[in-house]
């Protein structure tokens, strides 16, 4: 397996994959009406990050096949320099065989060298695998997200 910057090339060629991945991500977090669009959107997401070079997008790789990514991006919060992981995802046929925290790792890499000191994102409790693995590689709850549905 090789772990290396997911292209547009990659998005187009795969793109069957990178649905399925996304599809994978939001179907837990998100009830909508629509999955195929919100899945389409991402997808544009993507590839428009990938043209305006603006996010990291790393991959890995079984003879060029895709088993799965990790999309982040950096920003500033209070003048720390943050990346935050957007998505990670794996195929299921290929999880449990540490391929998210292969990716998870390589990004801290490429975190270390822009300058950033800090990596965040947001995982939903129920994700129980992706919160194990992560914990596993030295991520911890920094804080709590509390949701209340607006009605009306």
């Amino acid at each position: 397996m090789k772990i290396r910057s997911v292209t547009v090339s990659d998005v187009i060629t795969q793109r069957e994959a990178f649905a399925l991945l996304f599809r994978q991500c939001l179907e837990g977090n998100y009830a909508v009406s629509d999955m195929d669009a919100l899945v389409e959107k991402k997808l544009e997401s993507l590839l428009s990050h990938l043209n305006a070079k603006d996010a990291i997008v790393l991959g890995a790789f079984e003879n060029e096949e895709l088993l799965g990514f990790t999309w982040a991006y950096p920003f500033t919060r209070v003048e720390e320099p943050v990346m935050h992981i957007a998505y990670t995802s794996v195929l299921p046929g290929c999880q449990g065989q540490g391929i998210g925290a292969k990716l998870t790792l390589e990004l801290e890499g490429y975190a270390r060298a822009g300058g950033v000191k800090r990596l965040e994102m947001y995982v939903s409790k129920e994700n129980e695998p992706s919160i194990a693995m992560h914990k596993r590689i030295g991520y911890y709850v920094h804080e709590f997200v509390m949701t209340k549905p607006v009605e009306g």
